[in-house]
């Protein structure tokens, strides 16, 4: 009796476990397929073990993900950066303007992909016994360096600035210095390099530099100043704005005027040698040496500065009598022995002021015919004065008509008397 009683339960034990798990199995694979077409149809991740960059995906349809994700990834772009300069701000820009962007949307669609990607009968093991895929993508971050490279270009644009060379000038006849300004140059490569790192990595601010840039002509750069004032015809040394010496000079002729204006000395020459310009056929240097080499017939002399105007030098003449005279063919002619003292003082560089301080000075006994000296002074472009216009003849005087004359009278001879005729008597009273 009590063993069949027992039997007896046994089976109806067994037949309530065999139910149970067929209803577990029945209701788990139907599950399992709702569950796999309703995230086929949503591209929801249901599946433990899904992340993208850390975050869970597990349950998340696509809108919750993919804010979620943007939240973590995509906002920090669009966070304030403010670029300054010694203390001032310049700029604010933000990550994304910086070039930055990411794949987190690709990522995302990447995760979609290898969740719908397993097969069904995987799915639902994984589903009933809850274990971890372990999938985690990586989120990357990318930058173009031409984002950054353009902004720093037109940081520097803004912020640069050109140095102001030192000058000098006349002032009541005399040469005043003006200083220099320095100008300033913001350090692009260091300001590239600080940008590209704030797009990839992030930060509250920049914080650039520059230098200043030192102008290339300083007060030092006029230590020697020249000033050549023609009419005056003289030259005045000037050690800055102190006057060393004066010199007498010959300048242009009225004709073949020195140059007025600033100038600068562009090459020493020692002993020089003169090369004829215009050696060729028909020129006016035809009958002239093709050059003449240093000596005393030299035209050029011992010295010559050559100065940034085509043809004009202060040189060295053995034409002592033209000093203080408007005589040459536009260039400073000196006393040998001025110019070789003058040679040795200045450097290449050395500004040259030539101003007109009156009307031309000629010589009292001006040489007929152009001198080598002259012509070598024209540098080719003129041999000598253009001959002047042919006068006009003067008018014929005009002769005023002779005044009118009175008759002179004509002698007579005398002779015999006239007879004398008696009055006629004509009745009449």
């Amino acid at each position: 009796m009590k063993t069949g009683t027992r039997s007896i339960r046994r089976f109806q034990l067994l037949t309530w476990v065999a139910g149970l798990v067929s209803f577990v199995l029945v209701i788990g694979v139907g599950g399992a397929a709702a569950a796999v077409r309703m995230e086929s149809s949503n591209t929801k991740v249901s599946l433990n073990g899904f992340a993208v960059g850390g975050i869970d995906l597990a349950g998340l349809n696509k809108a919750a993900a993919t804010k979620k994700l943007h939240d973590r990834f995509e906002a920090p772009l669009d966070a304030p950066i403010n670029i300054s300069l010694d203390g001032q701000l310049l700029q604010s820009t933000t990550r994304r303007e910086l070039g930055a962007t990411t794949n987190v949307d690709e990522v995302y669609s990447r995760a979609v992909r290898l969740h719908q990607d397993i097969p069904s009968y995987k799915r639902l093991w994984y589903r009933i016994t809850g274990m971890s895929l372990g999938h985690d993508l990586k989120v990357e971050t990318r930058v173009s360096e031409d984002e950054a490279a353009g902004m720093v270009a037109r940081l520097a644009e803004a912020v640069n600035k050109a140095p102001a060379d030192a000058t000098v000038s006349m002032v009541g006849g005399s040469p005043r210095i003006g200083d220099g300004v320095p100008g300033f140059a913001l350090d692009e490569k260091a300001a590239l390099q600080a940008l590209q790192d704030a797009s990839r990595k992030g930060a509250p601010a920049i914080a650039l530099s520059g230098k200043p840039v030192a102008p290339a002509v300083t007060r030092d750069n006029f230590k020697d100043v020249l000033v050549v004032k023609v009419g005056e015809n003289k030259l005045y040394h000037y050690d800055g704005e102190r006057l060393v010496k004066t010199y007498d000079v010959a300048t242009g002729l009225p004709r073949y005027p020195t140059p007025i204006g600033q100038f600068k000395i562009t090459q020493k020459r020692f002993r020089p040698t003169w090369v004829n310009p215009a050696k060729g056929p028909g020129q006016w240097g035809a009958k002239l040496p093709a050059k003449i080499g240093p000596g005393p017939s030299n035209p050029l002399g011992t010295r010559a500065l050559n100065l940034n105007s085509p043809g004009i030098r202060i040189h060295g003449t053995t034409a002592d009598n033209s000093m203080g005279y408007n005589a040459s063919h536009g260039c400073i002619r000196m006393k040998m022995s001025d110019v070789e003292e003058l040679f040795d003082l200045v450097e290449v560089g050395t500004p040259v002021i030539i101003q007109s301080t009156g009307p031309a000075r000629l010589m009292p006994s001006p040489p007929k015919a152009p001198t080598i000296q002259d012509l070598v002074e024209s540098n080719g472009i003129a041999a000598q004065p253009a001959p002047p216009p042919p006068a006009t003849p003067p008018a014929a005087p005009v002769t005023p008509p002779p005044a009118p004359v009175e008759p002179s009278p004509v002698p007579v001879a005398p002779g015999p008397p006239a007879p004398v005729v008696p009055p006629i008597d004509l009745g009449m009273e």
